[in-house]
This record gives structure tokens, C-alpha cells and sequence, in this order.
């Protein structure tokens, strides 16, 4: 039985053992690095530095987690073992499934609190050097998407090319409308707009377009031009042209290119283009004759406000703190069953294993291996946890809000293999003889 005096006696053991073992320095000194660092981050622009300390505030605090989840609740076990104190303490009216767990959600905090500060160093540098935190954007994606001819001819694109590109080539005038559904209404938005644009053949490379884009209320009404939003990347200004409204220079951009802040044109959706039950329609047509304009479903996005930086870095941590938990209960497994250093080797095997699943997808889809190889390839692939399933970092570095909806995946995804391993490291301890 679970008792919740026990657990919260053994999580207050193991953080106040945590404590005198000075691991509180490893997280200082973190912290203090990331202090350091920070105005010594070199990049080409603003924008990539911004993006660089996001990224190395997310790298520093999730190897400082991972670290601690590996060692804190692995050596206090092994240590109860070694120094056959569980003999005392599996005397008392303590059961090994609440001592296991006890550990675990011990661990939790501790590691929930070093996530707290780390987070915090990061958010007040990132604050400090750049003079304000970067802009998190909630996006809505199209509900329809329909092809548009030259002649003014409408095509809904079927189903199975939702996520591939169309090509607008030939005469001017073609091009694509994006009918967007459950909309906010009432004030204006922001459009996001990223195409990828080729040229008429391989030896003549363009990499812009002029294009024009408007958008009306509903699904059919009178058309609006759009105007560039303020701090927009690019859209005439590059080329130096006096454009009208509704006219602009799209780049190229491709799916690399992921930042809703510099990869994407960003254009004003008045509120007048949006009906009253949250509908508007985009279209943009080509201007040109020789870009072929490669358009997909989300090639244009309606951008809300995503909250606060703090608060999407708090789910974020969340997320991470998932899969630490995953780790710390791995870690209890193996101590319950050996050693601290075959502990520390398994532990970090599955780490790195379980972050490095995309090589095994490459193998199976370029190497073309015997059935056998394969087959076991396809087993680990389903076996270990996918630590690269839920990028933390690269959403928030992107401006891509980070939801509680993916919160709850994390836990959920995580938390499977978390009450296994922690049933296995209870069904080992059980079974050992003090």
C-alpha cells in the first residue's frame, strides 16, 4: 500500500540527503554559467542570437536535469543497500513499493526545483541582454485550401495533397486561397505567409517573387489588400521598390526555416476581414511569369498572441521533467539490481539511445537491411523512449507556443514507461535478500 505520509517522508529524506551532498552547486554553477555566457553568445543578427541563448538557456538546463535524475535517487539506494541501513529501514512500517516511489517523487522535486531556477537565470539574461523576452505565437492552420488558376478558375486541393506543395507556374494570376475557420473576432491578427519558390530551371536559381495578397470576411465577399505588419522581416524593403498595398516580395523559404518571428512574412488581418462567426478568406495570386511558386496548406497561418515567455517556458519545463522522471526511474531499476556504475552506464545508454531513435529510422529506410536486422531495428524503435519526440527548445527559440495539451502527451508518453520501471525496480527490491 501507498501511504501518502510515507511517500512525503521519503521525498523530504531524499532532498534533504540531496542537499547535504551538495548537489545544490552543480545547479549554482550552472546558473552562473549561463550569467557568464550569455553576452559572449556570437551569432549574425540579433534575431539568431536572441534564438542562440533560448536554445544554450534549454541545453543547460535539461543537461543539468538529466544529470541529477541519473544521480540523486540511484546513489541514495545503492548507498541504503550497501550500508545495509534497508535492513533497519524495511523493519519499520515502510513498504518497498512506498520507498521506491518515495525516492522517485523525491527526485521529482528536486528536479522540478532546479528547473525553477535554471529557467529563472535564463528567462532574467535573456531579459537583461536583449531588453525584453522573445514573443511566443499561438497559430491557426487553414481549414480549406484551394488551388487558383490564372482565369480565376477555384480547385479545392484533394485531401492527399494537404502537406505536400502545388506548383503555381505559367502565366500570371495563379495561385491559392486559404479559407480560415474559428478565428477571433473583434480586433486584428497577424498572417504568417512562407512559400518555397523556384525557378523556371535548375540553372536559373530565383529566390523571390512579387505576389499580391488580400483577404475579406467569410467565404466569398470584397477583397482587402493586406499590409505588412510592423517589424516584418521582408516584403519590398529588401529590393528597395515602392510597393502598394497588398504588393510584396516573398523569399524563398523552406521547411528549415521554422521561426514564426523571421521566417515568415508577417501581414496585418484587419478585423474587418474576419465574419462574425470567425471566418476570413486569404488568397494570394502571382505576379510574375518566371518564379514557380511551390504553395501548400500551411503555407500562410493566422498568428494569436501565445502567451507569455514565462509561462510556455514553465510548460516547457514540464515536458522535460517528464522525461527526467523516466530516467530517475530507470536509474532505481538498475541500482535496485546492481551497482552504481553499471546504474550510471545504463542510464546513460538509454539516453543517448532513446535520443539518437532517427538513425534508426535511416537505417531502415536507406539501408535497406536483412529481415532480421529490421525487424529487431523496428523492436527497438518501439521499445525505448523517444527523447526527441517533444522538442522543448527549438518550439520556444522558434516562437511556437508550447500548450498544456502537449503537456499532458509528455506526461502520458513518459509516465507509461515511468510506472513500468518503477514496477520492475519495486518487483526487484522485493525480491532481494538484505
Amino acid at each position: 500500500m501507498l501511504s501518502p505520509l510515507q511517500l512525503r517522508a521519503l521525498a523530504h529524506v531524499t532532498l534533504i540527503e540531496a542537499w547535504r551532498q551538495r548537489l545544490w552547486l552543480v545547479i549554482a554553477l550552472a546558473a552562473a554559467g549561463l550569467v557568464l555566457a550569455a553576452p559572449n553568445l556570437a551569432a549574425i543578427d540579433q534575431s539568431a542570437k536572441l534564438k542562440l541563448a533560448v536554445v544554450a538557456v534549454g541545453a543547460v538546463t535539461g543537461f543539468v536535469v538529466v544529470l541529477l535524475a541519473l544521480l540523486v535517487g540511484a546513489g541514495q539506494l545503492r548507498r541504503d543497500l550497501d550500508s545495509r541501513f534497508a535492513i533497519t529501514l524495511f523493519s519499520k512500517p515502510i513498504g518497498r513499493l512506498a520507498y521506491v516511489f518515495g525516492r522517485w517523487l523525491g527526485v521529482l522535486i528536486g528536479l522540478f526545483a532546479a528547473t525553477v531556477v535554471l529557467a529563472a537565470a535564463g528567462t532574467a539574461v535573456i531579459a537583461w541582454q536583449f531588453h525584453g523576452l522573445p514573443a511566443i505565437r499561438s497559430t491557426v492552420a487553414p481549414a480549406q485550401w484551394q488551388a487558383l488558376s490564372a482565369l480565376g478558375e477555384v480547385t479545392p486541393s484533394p485531401e492527399e495533397a494537404r502537406g505536400k506543395y502545388l506548383s503555381a507556374n505559367g502565366a500570371p494570376g495563379n495561385g491559392s486561397r486559404w479559407v480560415f475557420t474559428g478565428l477571433p473576432t473583434g480586433r486584428d491578427l497577424e498572417l504568417l505567409v512562407k512559400v518555397r519558390i523556384n525557378g523556371p530551371d535548375m540553372m536559373e536559381q530565383t529566390r523571390a517573387c512579387m505576389v499580391e495578397l488580400t483577404a475579406w470576411a467569410g467565404v466569398s465577399g470584397s477583397p482587402r489588400q493586406l499590409e505588412l505588419a510592423p517589424g516584418s522581416p521582408y516584403g519590398g524593403a529588401p529590393h528597395n521598390r515602392e510597393l502598394p498595398p497588398g504588393r510584396l516580395f516573398l523569399i524563398d523559404r523552406d521547411e528549415s526555416h521554422r521561426d514564426l518571428g523571421v521566417d515568415y512574412c508577417r501581414l496585418r488581418l484587419p478585423s474587418s476581414s474576419v465574419s462574425e462567426n470567425g471566418v476570413s478568406t486569404v488568397q494570394l495570386v502571382r505576379l510574375e511569369q518566371s518564379p514557380i511558386l511551390l504553395l501548400s496548406a500551411d503555407s500562410t497561418l493566422v498568428a494569436r498572441d501565445g502567451g507569455s515567455y514565462v509561462l510556455n517556458l514553465v510548460r516547457g519545463g514540464l515536458i522535460s521533467l517528464a522525461a527526467a522522471g523516466l530516467l530517475a526511474a530507470f536509474t532505481l531499476l538498475l541500482s535496485a539490481a546492481s551497482n552504481l556504475g553499471v546504474t550510471l552506464l545504463g542510464g546513460l545508454t538509454l539516453y543517448f539511445a532513446g535520443n539518437a531513435l532517427w538513425t534508426v529510422d535511416d537505417s531502415l529506410t536507406y539501408e535497406h537491411p536483412s529481415q532480421a536486422i529490421a525487424r529487431l531495428l523496428s523492436l527497438a524503435k518501439l521499445a525505448l523512449p523517444d527523447f526527441d519526440r517533444f522538442t522543448v527548445s527549438t518550439q520556444i527559440a522558434a516562437g511556437h507556443v508550447i500548450g498544456w495539451n502537449e503537456v499532458g502527451a509528455a506526461w502520458g508518453y513518459y509516465g507509461i514507461y515511468t510506472l513500468l520501471f518503477l514496477g520492475i525496480a519495486w518487483f526487484a527490491l522485493a525480491r532481494k535478500e538484505l
